[in-house]
C-alpha cells in the first residue's frame, strides 16, 4: 500500500459547477464577477454576453428601457490538459422605466424588437406631419422613409432638415455612448411625434424599418419606447 498526502486536484466540471453570480441591481454600472473561482491549475475567464449592448466586453452596464436577461458567457480552461469547457449564467439586468400590463404591446415586426416598454395609443402620420433629419448624413434615411412610406400608402410626406414640431417623424445622431446604441441599435420614442436617435445611419434606418412594417400592417405605430439592436451583426 501506497499513500500519497496533498489534495487532490479538482476536475473542470468541479470549477464550472463552482461558478455563480448575481444579477446587477438597479443604477451598477459594472457586472461584479469578482466571487468567480480561483483554483491552482485552472484559468476561468469572462468570455462576453449575448447581448453587448446591455453587457459589454468591459462588464459595463447600458441599463435597457424594460428588465432584460442576458447570458453571461464564462471559458474554464485546464493548464494541465488545455481541455475547455464554456458556462453561460442568466442575469437579469434591471430596465429604467417600468411596465404597464394594459399598455400597448410591441409591434409585430421582424426581428422582433430586443426592448419594448408600451404606451397607450397610437402614432399616426397626419395632414402636415413631416420627415425631419437633425444630420446631412441621414438625408438619404429619410428621403428612403419617405419614398416607402409613399409606396406603402399612396401618400406624400415632406422631408425636411431642421426644428421638429408636434406629429413629425425625427430622425438624429447621438454621440451618446451611454445609451449602448452602437454601431446597429436605435433609440425610438413613438408619442404624438416619433423620435429616433442612433450613433450610426444604420441604425437610423432599421428604424425606420420598424415604423414602416407597423404601418403597412396596421395603418398606425403603437405608442412607446424602444430600445432596439440586432443579436447578431449580420441581420
Amino acid at each position: 500500500m501506497e499513500v500519497y498526502g496533498g489534495d487532490t486536484k479538482k476536475s473542470i466540471s468541479d470549477i464550472v459547477n463552482s461558478i455563480n453570480i448575481e444579477s446587477p441591481k438597479k443604477g451598477d454600472k459594472k457586472l461584479d464577477i469578482s466571487n468567480l473561482p480561483h483554483e491552482d491549475g485552472f484559468i476561468v475567464e469572462y468570455n462576453g454576453t449575448d447581448f453587448e449592448q446591455v453587457i459589454d466586453e468591459d462588464l459595463t452596464i447600458y441599463q435597457p428601457i424594460s428588465d432584460k436577461d442576458v447570458k453571461v458567457s464564462f471559458k474554464i480552461t485546464d493548464n494541465d490538459t488545455n481541455d475547455y469547457k464554456f458556462k453561460e449564467i442568466a442575469v437579469t439586468v434591471p430596465g429604467s422605466q417600468k411596465n404597464d400590463e394594459a399598455a400597448n404591446k410591441a409591434p409585430n415586426v421582424l426581428p422582433e424588437l430586443a426592448e419594448w416598454n408600451g404606451g397607450h395609443g397610437n402614432y399616426t402620420v397626419s395632414k402636415g406631419a413631416r420627415i425631419v433629419y437633425k444630420d446631412s448624413s441621414l438625408q438619404k434615411t429619410a428621403e428612403a422613409l419617405a419614398n416607402d412610406y409613399e409606396d406603402i400608402t399612396g401618400k406624400s410626406i415632406a422631408v425636411v432638415k431642421g426644428e421638429s414640431k408636434t406629429g413629425d417623424i425625427t430622425l438624429a445622431l447621438t454621440k451618446d455612448k451611454s445609451l449602448g446604441l452602437q454601431d446597429e441599435g436605435y433609440l425610438m420614442d413613438i408619442d404624438d411625434s416619433i423620435n429616433i436617435k442612433a450613433e450610426t445611419t444604420t441604425g437610423a434606418y432599421w428604424a425606420t424599418r420598424t415604423i414602416l412594417q407597423s404601418i403597412k400592417q396596421s395603418g398606425n405605430v403603437p405608442c412607446g419606447t424602444t430600445r432596439d439592436y440586432p443579436l447578431y451583426k449580420v441581420r
